[in-house]
């Protein structure tokens, strides 16, 4: 199983958050290139090798990625079990598997 909480913010979004985030948070634990999609396409295309056959990889994505993350593994063959929401009712973890 991969588990992971990426960098999911859009570079040009950094400047923008909460001071106690964007002050303190190491800028390369947030950006997660132009459109907040870098590590996932990274993780679409390069996961499979650390996974049993029967592996998940579990990742947590920002508001209004669901989508876009769904259909990058999708095109990598993925299956995608599941988008979960967190306790706010917002998707926030796709769940997927080979």
């Amino acid at each position: 199983m991969i588990i992971s909480n990426p960098p999911y913010i859009p570079t040009a979004e950094i400047e923008t958050l909460q001071p106690e985030v964007r002050d303190f948070d190491p800028r390369s634990a947030l950006d997660g290139g132009a459109d907040g999609l870098d590590f996932y396409r990274m993780f679409a295309t390069r996961a499979k090798p650390f996974l049993k056959p029967d592996g998940k990889i579990m990742l947590e994505f920002g508001d209004g990625q669901a989508d876009a993350i769904k259909s990058i593994f999708e095109k990598e063959k993925w299956i995608v079990e599941a988008v979960k929401e967190d306790y706010s009712h917002r998707a926030r973890i796709l769940v997927a598997t080979l």
